[in-house]
Order: structure tokens, then C-alpha cells, then sequence
């Protein structure tokens, strides 16, 4: 938490080891001007809500707790998502032939099965119907005048995660005001709110986070570049060339033409590295690196 009076953040940590004569809890305290948050997005999995879930009698996971091919031998598989995630385990079962069968749901473009709709009584899963709405992507697929529908042993839910920070206190006050001064995360966790760059957080810049992820980037490669953005304007040119008017017409811009969806920063670009294009804000109307993540 940030101690305001002080202008210094502090850190408490507490490690416990298991003795012979039981538990032992060691706390220690820590003191900085500046705190970077570098625990990353992927801590706490997101299940969308699903009309009859409590019917369903399978087995229920999110693709973070999936481990190996062989759990799901012999099963049927549905897998709700069509990200990489939920790609990448649909091809792994695919190929070493372990499913009797698998079913992809993703709620738009390259659709095998459309979005989960509901689940009966007896707990057959039933899929969306293409026919009704305004998406024609699969119209006339289905000749019933109900949704198709499957009978999976296993539902594993490849739908991403959301943002949650609960060690980050709001400040050394207790105040309500403080709270919601400090609202780093929107209140249903979707993604992160304003941060210059993905990365500095503009109300308190002594504040950052490393590990806000970007579209269609290995995150290694991702979260290297954001470190070295970071110690550039931050720890070099201790955030000299930035200030608080810029930052914040910049995120009044993104939320503007974005809103909710996933856009790519070139941090290479950011940074003048060779081989990078050079990308402005006007180009972010043209960006095609950009994703509207209540479409899982």
C-alpha cells in the first residue's frame, strides 16, 4: 500500500514454514518510492456464466488447470473458447488421439460450434442457433428448428482470465474516498484501467505494472520490452518526458476507439529500436491486432 503522507509504498511479505512443532510465520516489511507490479495477467481464471450449469453432471475445468492429454482419454470434450489457449489444447487432444471426440465453441468468426446457450435438465448441452439474430456467419446450418446439441463428459472452459491484485491496498487510508481513488482494475476484473501504455499508472506514475498483456505477441518477448520501456522513461529519464495531461488525453483517445477491446502496442517503435515502424495514434483506427474479448 502507498503511505500518502509519506510518499513511500510499503511492502509487507510473510513466509510460512512447516516445522516439526508446527507452522512458522516470518513477516517482514520493505520500503520503496516505487513500486512495480510483475505478477502478470494469468492468476485468476474467468468462467462465463452459463443458462443451466448446475444441471450439468461432467467434469467442469478452465484451461489453466489443464495438464495432460491422457485425463481426458476415451471422453468427449467440449471446449468453450477459440482463442490460443483453447486452440492449442483442442490440437494437442486432436493429434495424439486420446478424445473420442472434440467440440470447439466460439462465439464468432471461425466457428465449429456457436456459443454454449444453455443446458438442460438432463444435461445435454445445447448450442446457440445461428439461424436466429443478425449473424448470417452460419445461416442454414442446422435444419431443426432447436440448437444442436452434444453430450460432453468434459466441459473445459479455454475463456481467458481476469485482472486481480488483492495484495495491492488502495493507500494507508482507510477512507472510502481513497478506495475508489485508486481503482486500478475495473470492478469486473476485464482488464486494467489508466495505464499509460499498458504499463504506468497515471494517477500515481510512482506506480507500474509489468505484464499487461498485449495481441498476438509471445509474452516473453512482450513482457522484456515493457521492462525495458520501463527502466528507459522511468528509471533513466525518471519520467521527465512525460506528464500528466498527455497521459491522460492519450487514455481518454484509446477509450475512445477501442473501449473494451485488446490493441497491440510496438513497444520497439516506442523505444526508436531499428527494424520497429514507427505507429501513432492516428493509426489506431487501421490496427488489425485488435480483439473484442466479450466475443469468448
Amino acid at each position: 500500500y502507498k503511505d500518502e503522507e509519506e510518499n513511500i509504498w510499503i511492502i509487507d511479505t510473510q513466509k510460512s514454514t512447516t516445522l516439526s512443532q508446527g507452522t512458522s510465520i516470518r513477516q517482514k516489511e520493505y520500503m520503496s518510492k516505487r513500486l512495480l507490479v510483475c505478477v502478470g495477467h494469468f492468476r485468476q481464471g474467468f468462467v462465463p456464466s452459463v443458462r443451466g450449469i448446475s444441471h450439468y453432471k461432467g467434469t467442469l475445468l478452465h484451461s489453466s488447470a489443464y495438464s495432460s492429454p491422457d485425463d481426458f482419454h476415451n471422453k468427449i470434450v467440449l471446449i468453450v473458447g477459440g482463442g490460443l489457449s483453447g486452440c492449442d489444447i483442442a490440437g494437442i487432444l486432436a493429434t495424439r488421439g486420446h478424445c473420442a471426440r472434440i467440440i470447439v465453441s466460439k462465439h464468432q468468426r471461425v466457428i465449429v460450434r456457436r456459443g454454449v446457450d444453455y443446458i438442460s435438465e438432463s444435461g445435454e448441452v445445447y448450442f446457440a442457433d445461428p439461424n436466429k439474430g443478425n449473424d448470417t456467419t452460419n445461416k442454414g446450418c442446422y435444419n431443426e428448428d432447436v440448437p444442436p446439441s452434444e453430450r460432453p463428459d468434459v466441459i473445459l472452459f479455454a475463456t481467458g482470465y481476469r485482472y486481480h491484485y488483492p495484495f495491492l491496498l488502495p493507500s494507508s487510508s482507510s477512507s472510502s474516498s481513497s478506495s475508489s481513488k485508486n481503482n486500478y482494475v475495473t470492478t469486473d476484473g476485464y482488464k486494467m484501467q489508466r495505464l499509460y501504455k499498458r504499463i504506468l499508472y497515471i494517477n500515481d506514475t510512482s506506480l507500474a505494472f509489468i505484464g499487461i498483456t498485449n495481441k498476438n505477441l509471445s509474452t516473453a518477448i512482450h513482457f522484456e520490452y515493457q521492462a525495458k520501456w520501463y527502466a528507459t522513461m522511468v528509471v533513466q529519464r525518471n519520467c521527465q518526458t512525460l506528464n500528466y495531461a498527455d497521459m491522460e488525453q492519450e487514455e481518454m483517445l484509446v477509450l475512445r476507439v477501442f473501449g473494451r477491446r485488446l490493441y497491440f502496442i510496438d513497444y520497439r517503435s516506442l523505444l526508436h529500436e531499428p527494424d520497429s515502424n514507427e505507429m501513432s495514434f492516428s493509426d489506431f483506427s487501421n490496427v488489425h491486432m485488435s480483439i473484442d474479448m466479450s466475443e469468448l
